[in-house]
């Protein structure tokens, strides 16, 4: 990822964290983006990248040894069973769409940025 991307997404991370564990106050959930992100999610646990709906810094960013390590950071928290909406942002040209990341162990904050012609740039665990 590029430093200007990094920066935007370091944006309050307080707020991000806030945000991830109480809701956006705002946003109404889109069923189409929702399924996208659960799909991303599904492969991405289970090692597969698709291209697809991803953009090209994304895309290199996500080397073997990177999707390894998301792997192993999601283990411990069971088998991903889905996503609940909790609200969304926009920051320039990136919009964040905050989620509840629902594991059979774990509920954990999800967010996952969209560029500005629709494909993912970013997934975090805030």
């Amino acid at each position: 990822m590029n430093k200007s991307f990094r920066q935007l997404l370091a944006l309050p991370i307080i707020g991000c964290i806030l945000v991830s564990f109480v809701g956006c106050t705002h946003g109404t959930v889109d069923p189409a983006k929702t399924a996208m992100f659960t799909t991303f999610t599904r492969d991405l646990l289970k090692g597969r990248v698709d291209g697809a709906n991803i953009d090209i810094a994304m895309k290199a960013a996500l080397t073997p040894t990177e999707v390894a390590h998301i792997q192993a950071r999601f283990a411990q928290d069971g088998t991903f069973i889905g996503l609940r909406f909790l609200g969304d942002d926009k920051i320039e040209v990136f919009r964040r769409y905050h989620y509840a990341g629902q594991f059979s162990v774990h509920t954990v904050p999800l967010i996952f940025v969209l560029d500005g012609n629709g494909k993912i740039a970013g997934f975090f665990n805030q």
